[in-house]
């Protein structure tokens, strides 16, 4: 129990110490996972303004009241960093609602501030009108998987050949049966209608930011390949399993190319194998930083 606190204990620090030198697309990170034991808001602080957004399940449990239904959307300030859920995912309170109620982060998305609009891609579900952020006809993007909406992927197996593809959006299709945008785009010829909750905006000029969700069944590398450089990150717990060896300890902060692509961990996480360490160990990408 000691080393596991301990092990704990080092990550948190090491976390902290990345943050000091994160770029301008890892400052818009915000966590989507829950099962944490101690609460990470990434970029969200006491401050920050957001888009409120419905909560998605998580282990089943959406921890949601109806009486947010009304602020969905909204962008508001962030007035108390709160906490965990029942089910371990971070949350806040906001000015919107008079601190009324608990807001996963998972769910919201940074905006650019009081008066402005999201700056990062809308990720509820559930619209009655299409909010597309900043994306438009022309926009490029990183295609993602669909994750599940209230059980429903709106998903086809032919998607697969194209996630984590650059593509050209030429087309928004409105909404699925879900309530989630979506837009059709050039790599797959307009066939297939892509969710914009699942994709990554490229703005101009800015760095793709990598994948930090597990629970894939197809991995998504993001911005990574063969011979990227990245800094090693001692792994977080998804779903409270971390798949780490302790002989892996002496490797993180360290610099290192990537060698292998290797594909999903047990639990969906995608990770790759480096240079530094022989590729003796799978590193989860979701927990590593590039270095430019």
């Amino acid at each position: 129990m000691r080393g596991t606190k301990l092990s704990l204990l080092v990550a948190v620090c090491v976390g902290m110490l990345w943050s000091l030198g994160t770029s301008s697309a890892e400052a818009q990170y915000i966590p989507r996972h829950c099962g944490m034991s101690y609460p990470d808001y990434g970029a969200v602080t006491v401050g920050s303004y957001i888009v409120l957004g419905r909560h998605t399940p998580w282990a089943g449990d959406v921890w949601w009241n109806d009486a947010m239904e009304g602020y969905v959307g909204r962008v508001a300030r962030v007035t108390e960093l709160a906490g965990i859920d029942p089910v371990g995912c971070p949350y806040v309170h906001v000015d919107a609602d008079g601190g009324s109620w608990g807001w996963r982060v998972r769910d919201t998305s940074i905006a650019s501030g009081p008066t402005g609009g999201a700056a990062t891609i809308p990720s509820w579900c559930g619209m009655t009108s299409a909010a597309y952020g900043p994306l438009t006809i022309g926009s490029r993007i990183i295609l993602g998987a669909h994750d599940a909406v209230n059980g429903d992927t709106w998903w086809n197996d032919a998607m697969w050949a194209f996630v984590g593809r650059p593509a050209t959006i030429t087309a928004f299709g409105g909404l699925d049966p879900g309530g989630c945008p979506y837009v059709r785009v050039d790599v797959d010829g307009g066939s297939w209608g892509w969710r914009i909750r699942n994709m990554t905006y490229m703005a101009a000029g800015a760095p793709v930011a990598i994948p930090t969700y597990c629970g894939m069944s197809y991995p998504d590398y993001g911005p990574l390949s063969v011979g990227s450089m990245v800094i090693l990150g001692a792994h977080t717990p998804w779903n409270g399993e971390m798949w780490w060896n302790d002989a892996m300890w002496p490797y993180v902060g360290r610099v290192a190319r990537v060698t292998e692509l290797g594909g999903l961990d047990p639990h969906g996480c995608p990770f790759i194998r480096v240079d530094v360490d022989g590729a003796a160990w799978g590193w989860r990408i979701r927990n590593l930083s590039l270095t430019r």
